[in-house]
Protein backbone atom coordinates (compact mmCIF):
# COMPACT_ATOMS: atom_id res chain seq x y z
CA UNK A 1 0.00 0.00 0.00
CA UNK A 2 1.76 3.14 -1.23
CA UNK A 3 -0.54 6.13 -0.87
CA UNK A 4 -1.02 9.24 1.26
CA UNK A 5 -2.05 7.17 4.31
CA UNK A 6 1.10 5.04 4.30
CA UNK A 7 3.05 4.53 7.50
CA UNK A 8 5.60 1.78 8.17
CA UNK A 9 3.08 -0.03 10.38
CA UNK A 10 0.27 0.16 7.82
CA UNK A 11 2.55 -0.93 4.98
CA UNK A 12 3.73 -3.91 7.01
CA UNK A 13 0.17 -4.95 7.88
CA UNK A 14 -0.91 -4.53 4.26
CA UNK A 15 1.93 -6.67 2.92
CA UNK A 16 1.06 -9.41 5.40
CA UNK A 17 -2.65 -9.32 4.52
CA UNK A 18 -2.22 -9.28 0.74
CA UNK A 19 0.35 -12.06 0.92
CA UNK A 20 -2.18 -14.26 2.72
CA UNK A 21 -4.72 -13.65 -0.07
CA UNK A 22 -2.53 -14.55 -3.06
CA UNK A 23 -4.33 -17.85 -3.71
CA UNK A 24 -7.84 -16.47 -3.05
CA UNK A 25 -10.47 -15.08 -5.40
CA UNK A 26 -11.41 -11.82 -3.73
CA UNK A 27 -13.75 -8.86 -4.20
CA UNK A 28 -13.26 -6.15 -5.17
CA UNK A 29 -10.65 -6.85 -7.84
CA UNK A 30 -7.09 -6.54 -6.54
CA UNK A 31 -6.49 -3.23 -8.31
CA UNK A 32 -9.47 -1.76 -6.41
CA UNK A 33 -8.74 -3.05 -2.89
CA UNK A 34 -7.26 0.32 -1.84
CA UNK A 35 -9.40 2.45 -4.16
CA UNK A 36 -11.08 4.33 -1.28
CA UNK A 37 -7.69 5.49 0.04
CA UNK A 38 -6.37 6.33 -3.42
CA UNK A 39 -9.36 8.44 -4.48
CA UNK A 40 -9.60 10.43 -1.24
CA UNK A 41 -6.09 11.45 -0.09
CA UNK A 42 -5.47 12.00 3.61
CA UNK A 43 -5.00 15.76 3.22
CA UNK A 44 -8.46 16.04 1.65
CA UNK A 45 -10.45 13.94 4.13
CA UNK A 46 -13.40 15.74 5.69
CA UNK A 47 -15.78 12.80 6.20
CA UNK A 48 -15.19 9.10 6.85
CA UNK A 49 -18.17 6.82 6.18
CA UNK A 50 -17.39 3.44 7.65
CA UNK A 51 -18.85 0.38 5.96
CA UNK A 52 -18.42 -3.27 6.88
CA UNK A 53 -17.02 -5.35 4.00
CA UNK A 54 -17.39 -5.45 0.20
CA UNK A 55 -20.37 -7.09 -1.50
CA UNK A 56 -19.62 -10.79 -1.83
CA UNK A 57 -21.19 -11.48 -5.23
CA UNK A 58 -19.33 -11.05 -8.55
CA UNK A 59 -19.57 -7.75 -10.41
CA UNK A 60 -20.86 -5.61 -7.55
CA UNK A 61 -18.06 -4.34 -5.26
CA UNK A 62 -16.08 -1.30 -6.38
CA UNK A 63 -13.63 -0.70 -3.54
CA UNK A 64 -15.79 2.10 -2.11
CA UNK A 65 -18.02 1.29 0.86
CA UNK A 66 -21.69 0.80 -0.12
CA UNK A 67 -21.00 1.75 -3.77
CA UNK A 68 -21.95 -0.62 -6.63
CA UNK A 69 -20.85 -1.01 -10.24
CA UNK A 70 -24.42 -0.84 -11.58
CA UNK A 71 -26.80 1.68 -9.99
CA UNK A 72 -29.75 0.16 -11.83
CA UNK A 73 -29.30 -2.74 -9.40
CA UNK A 74 -28.59 -1.15 -5.99
CA UNK A 75 -28.05 -3.46 -3.04
CA UNK A 76 -30.64 -3.15 -0.21
CA UNK A 77 -28.41 -1.09 2.12
CA UNK A 78 -27.47 1.28 -0.71
CA UNK A 79 -31.12 1.64 -1.66
CA UNK A 80 -31.90 2.77 1.90
CA UNK A 81 -28.92 5.15 1.94
CA UNK A 82 -30.12 6.78 -1.28
CA UNK A 83 -33.67 6.96 0.08
CA UNK A 84 -32.48 8.72 3.25
CA UNK A 85 -30.23 10.98 1.19
CA UNK A 86 -33.16 12.14 -0.94
CA UNK A 87 -35.42 12.57 2.12
CA UNK A 88 -32.71 14.45 4.02
CA UNK A 89 -31.29 16.73 1.33
CA UNK A 90 -34.37 17.15 -0.88
CA UNK A 91 -32.00 16.81 -3.84
CA UNK A 92 -31.98 14.35 -6.76
CA UNK A 93 -30.15 11.14 -5.93
CA UNK A 94 -26.53 10.92 -7.06
CA UNK A 95 -23.97 8.13 -6.99
CA UNK A 96 -21.58 7.53 -4.12
CA UNK A 97 -18.58 7.36 -6.43
CA UNK A 98 -18.64 11.15 -6.84
CA UNK A 99 -18.03 11.66 -3.10
CA UNK A 100 -14.31 10.80 -2.69
CA UNK A 101 -13.34 13.81 -4.84
CA UNK A 102 -15.17 15.97 -2.29
CA UNK A 103 -13.27 14.60 0.71
CA UNK A 104 -15.53 11.69 1.66
CA UNK A 105 -13.61 8.50 2.47
CA UNK A 106 -15.89 5.51 1.81
CA UNK A 107 -14.01 2.96 3.89
CA UNK A 108 -14.96 -0.62 4.64
CA UNK A 109 -13.57 -2.04 7.88
CA UNK A 110 -12.57 -5.13 5.87
CA UNK A 111 -11.27 -4.26 2.41
CA UNK A 112 -11.77 -7.70 0.87
CA UNK A 113 -14.20 -10.60 0.87
CA UNK A 114 -14.59 -13.98 -0.84
CA UNK A 115 -17.58 -15.04 -2.93
CA UNK A 116 -20.60 -15.91 -0.81
CA UNK A 117 -18.64 -15.50 2.43
CA UNK A 118 -19.51 -12.19 4.13
CA UNK A 119 -17.19 -11.11 6.94
CA UNK A 120 -14.71 -13.87 6.10
CA UNK A 121 -11.82 -11.35 6.24
CA UNK A 122 -13.04 -9.22 9.17
CA UNK A 123 -10.40 -10.48 11.60
CA UNK A 124 -7.72 -10.27 8.92
CA UNK A 125 -8.27 -6.54 8.33
CA UNK A 126 -9.26 -5.51 11.87
CA UNK A 127 -5.76 -4.53 13.11
CA UNK A 128 -5.15 -2.58 9.88
CA UNK A 129 -8.43 -0.68 10.22
CA UNK A 130 -7.82 0.21 13.86
CA UNK A 131 -4.35 1.50 12.99
CA UNK A 132 -5.67 3.44 9.99
CA UNK A 133 -8.51 5.11 11.90
CA UNK A 134 -6.11 6.05 14.69
CA UNK A 135 -3.74 7.53 12.11
CA UNK A 136 -6.52 9.61 10.52
CA UNK A 137 -7.79 10.70 13.94
CA UNK A 138 -4.33 11.80 15.06
CA UNK A 139 -3.30 13.44 11.78
CA UNK A 140 -6.44 15.48 11.13
CA UNK A 141 -8.77 17.93 12.89
CA UNK A 142 -12.56 18.22 12.64
CA UNK A 143 -13.21 15.07 10.63
CA UNK A 144 -16.77 13.72 10.67
CA UNK A 145 -16.82 9.98 11.32
CA UNK A 146 -20.06 8.38 10.15
CA UNK A 147 -20.70 5.11 11.98
CA UNK A 148 -23.70 3.07 10.86
CA UNK A 149 -24.41 -0.07 12.86
CA UNK A 150 -22.72 -2.02 15.64
CA UNK A 151 -19.66 -3.01 13.58
CA UNK A 152 -18.80 0.58 12.68
CA UNK A 153 -19.63 1.88 16.17
CA UNK A 154 -17.23 -0.68 17.67
CA UNK A 155 -14.35 1.37 16.18
CA UNK A 156 -15.30 4.47 18.22
CA UNK A 157 -12.43 3.92 20.74
CA UNK A 158 -9.91 4.53 17.94
CA UNK A 159 -11.30 8.00 17.17
CA UNK A 160 -10.53 11.08 19.29
CA UNK A 161 -14.03 12.32 20.03
CA UNK A 162 -12.71 15.60 21.46
CA UNK A 163 -11.27 16.54 18.07
CA UNK A 164 -13.80 15.02 15.72
CA UNK A 165 -17.54 14.86 15.08
CA UNK A 166 -19.37 11.52 15.36
CA UNK A 167 -22.57 10.85 13.39
CA UNK A 168 -23.87 7.42 14.40
CA UNK A 169 -27.04 5.38 13.96
CA UNK A 170 -28.17 1.86 13.18
CA UNK A 171 -27.08 0.27 9.91
CA UNK A 172 -28.99 1.07 6.67
CA UNK A 173 -29.67 -2.64 6.12
CA UNK A 174 -33.41 -3.42 5.79
CA UNK A 175 -33.06 -5.58 8.92
CA UNK A 176 -31.97 -2.69 11.11
CA UNK A 177 -32.56 0.71 9.52
CA UNK A 178 -35.80 1.33 11.44
CA UNK A 179 -34.40 0.19 14.81
CA UNK A 180 -32.06 1.98 17.23
CA UNK A 181 -28.56 0.63 17.78
CA UNK A 182 -27.92 0.82 21.50
CA UNK A 183 -28.04 4.51 22.45
CA UNK A 184 -27.91 5.59 18.80
CA UNK A 185 -31.03 6.30 16.70
CA UNK A 186 -32.41 4.33 13.76
CA UNK A 187 -30.76 5.13 10.44
CA UNK A 188 -34.12 5.95 8.89
CA UNK A 189 -34.92 9.60 9.55
CA UNK A 190 -31.56 10.33 11.18
CA UNK A 191 -30.65 12.94 8.52
CA UNK A 192 -26.91 12.24 8.56
CA UNK A 193 -26.19 14.17 5.38
CA UNK A 194 -27.49 17.53 6.61
CA UNK A 195 -25.81 16.90 9.98
CA UNK A 196 -22.52 16.56 8.13
CA UNK A 197 -22.98 19.74 6.12
CA UNK A 198 -24.03 21.76 9.16
CA UNK A 199 -20.83 20.75 10.94
CA UNK A 200 -18.68 21.53 7.89
CA UNK A 201 -20.32 24.95 7.69
CA UNK A 202 -19.47 25.70 11.34
CA UNK A 203 -15.83 24.93 10.54
CA UNK A 204 -15.94 27.09 7.40
CA UNK A 205 -15.31 24.05 5.20
CA UNK A 206 -17.03 23.42 1.87
CA UNK A 207 -20.20 21.37 2.14
CA UNK A 208 -20.70 18.03 0.39
CA UNK A 209 -22.82 17.92 -2.76
CA UNK A 210 -24.63 14.67 -2.05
Amino acid sequence: MKNSYSTPTLESKTAEIMSSLIEKTIYPSRNNVFRALEECPLDDVKVVILGQDPYHTPGVATGLAFDVLDYSKPQPSLRNILSEMMYDTKQPIGELNKLPAQGVLLLNTALTVEQGMPNIHKNLWDPFTKELLGHISQSKDFVIFVLWGANAISYLPYIDQKKHKIVASSHPSPLSWEKPCGKFPPFKGSKPFTQINKFLKTKKLSEINW
